[in-house]
């Protein structure tokens, strides 16, 4: 079935012929609202972030840009984005040598791996419901992303600040940071390298 048919109804009440006892979203991009009540047990979304931190989008980015931590986790879908109560999580440590661009990468790996760890528990509908401290997180939408990615050349910042905002926008080949100069824009990387 096509997500986006012109009559939205008609895809709904697909769905609910189905029958299913779980719904899966796995990099899904939709907002879903009635769709969750289509007669499933659950509803299940994958998210590449160590939820209740970077829930929405680009967690990749804002977790180095904020200094949060990064994970995987596996939740149940409610009309609020990315805020149902988490069923599997992983916590993936990140250095100073990591970008948005392997950050992403490490978490399209661990996402897969944890729903394979836990696939037998989803199947039997043996998914724990730990509810999210949201006051501890954040939230961001994809609009945020450009903005914090516009460097003021004459702001006050700390380098820390700086470093990772450059190194949470190097994800070649997506735009980097950008700074304006005389009329000019730049665009900016960076590689930071453990040596010792």
């Amino acid at each position: 079935m096509k997500w986006r048919e012109p009559d939205s109804q008609n895809f709904v009440t697909k769905l609910r012929d189905i029958e299913a006892e779980i719904f899966l979203l796995a990099w899904w991009p939709y907002i879903i609202k009635d769709e969750l009540n289509c007669g499933q047990a659950v509803t299940l979304n994958f998210h590449p972030s160590l939820l209740p931190y970077c829930r929405g989008k680009n967690p990749n980015f804002w977790s180095l840009a904020s200094g949060e931590p990064y994970g995987v986790s596996i939740h149940h879908v409610v009309s609020e984005i990315d805020a149902g109560a988490i069923a599997f999580q992983w916590e993936i440590p990140y250095s100073w040598s990591d970008t948005g661009g392997s950050l992403y990468r490490k978490g399209q790996e661990s996402i897969v791996e944890l729903f394979k760890a836990n696939y037998e528990r989803i199947l039997a509908l043996d998914i724990p419901a730990v509810p999210q401290s949201l006051e501890l997180g954040s939230f961001h939408w994809a609009r945020e992303l450009d903005p914090k990615s516009q460097i003021d050349l004459d702001a006050p910042t700390t380098a820390r600040e700086l470093f990772n905002r450059l190194r949470a926008r190097t994800f070649p080949p997506h735009r980097g940071c950008r700074f304006t100069d005389a009329n000019n824009t730049y665009e900016v990387r960076i590689e930071i390298t453990k040596v010792v």
